[in-house]
């Protein structure tokens, strides 16, 4: 999303509702996120926000936070509260769109309806509709679920703003993520324009993180790099920055897109179970599904899970995974890919 997009005010009919024990799902575009996102969506029991805060700016936090800042804390916390009254097409309408607890048969027929009704109105007038009634969770136990592929960044800060919060940080191979961000922007497929590894304003914030210091990274490292070593720099900082700043936490977990890739059922469970949730059915055969379904379309979740995270062996020449291998292999977060190069 483009950075000069106006943040948008969220009003809530129900602040408060939705932080007992929220489920932040965070990662890295391009890294597993919307079908991980949708396997937690997939459980009865939860209210899924999807990508939220890339329609609905953050402002007052920067891009990498300092967990612990009082006014941040705060302005996080209000961010998590007003989630469950924030329902668009672009929010809630990501298919499929799963049974809940809190609607009968009648209303989840209603409410798949209002989502297909709302998706062609937008398409023949051109007009975002902000807003389509998805039923009352309130009281029958809901569990709020976001995911984002913009907040890695500020991970630790919402769990310092919601105690109870289980963040779950994924994080795809760094060779998946660059095969994927570049075959997305040769197919036309990135909202802007700009490539990745040209988008010198997010990393001027990037070099400005503890962990780039650390690391001695600045600006002339990035531009004298070559734009795979960008994107494979970009990878790193995020994703170790998120790690420092969470791995001390209880209520932290990282997962690897490959782990859930090559045994998606046992280690959902594991997530389910790190999370509070009762394993269900629905999601098992949604896990099903998923891989039995084949579409190709660049955004599709129904894809054969293990073929999708080792596309890149076919797609990057050696020398290019070998940039990626020297950039990334300084970190602990290259590291713990230590057994898949």
């Amino acid at each position: 999303m483009d950075e000069a997009v106006e943040a948008v005010t969220m009003v809530s009919d129900s602040v408060g509702y939705g932080l007992d024990r929220p489920i932040l799902a965070f990662g890295l575009p391009r890294s597993g996120t919307t079908w991980i996102g949708k396997l937690f969506d997939s459980h009865p029991g939860v209210l899924y926000r999807h990508e939220p805060d890339s329609w609905h700016r953050i402002t007052g936090i920067p891009t990498f936070a300092d967990a612990g800042d009082t006014e941040q804390v705060r302005l996080a916390r209000e961010y998590i509260e007003r989630l469950p009254a924030t329902c668009n097409t672009s929010i809630c309408g990501k298919r499929p769109i799963f049974n809940k607890q809190w609607r009968s048969p009648m209303s989840q027929g209603l409410y798949r309806l209002a989502i297909m009704s709302a998706l062609l109105a937008e398409k023949l007038t051109n007009v975002h509709i902000t807003r389509i009634p998805e039923g009352d969770p309130v009281g029958s136990g809901a569990r709020l679920v976001w995911k984002s592929i913009e907040s890695l960044g500020r991970l630790p800060l919402f769990l310092d703003a919601v105690g109870s919060a289980r963040g779950v940080h994924i994080v795809r191979h760094p060779c998946g993520f660059i095969a994927s961000v570049l075959r997305g922007e040769s197919r036309g497929r990135f909202r802007d324009r700009t490539p990745s590894s040209e988008d010198y304003g997010l990393f001027e914030k990037i070099v400005d993180s503890e962990t780039a210091r650390g690391l001695g990274v600045d600006m002339e490292t990035l531009r004298e790099s070559t734009p795979v070593q960008r994107l494979a720099w970009k990878w790193l900082l995020y994703n170790e920055q998120a790690f420092r700043g969470c791995r001390e936490r209880a209520g932290y977990r990282l997962v690897r897109y490959e782990d859930i890739c090559d045994e998606p059922v046992d280690r959902m469970r594991e997530l389910f179970e790190f999370c509070d949730l009762e394993w269900h059915s629905q999601t098992e055969e949604f896990i099903l599904q998923t891989g039995r379904r084949k579409n190709d379309k660049y955004y599709s979740i129904y894809k054969n899970p293990r073929e999708s995270a080792n596309k890149w062996r076919t797609e990057l020449d050696e020398d290019t995974i070998r940039q990626i291998h020297d950039v990334v292999m300084r970190s602990h977060m290259g590291r713990i890919y230590g057994d898949r190069w």
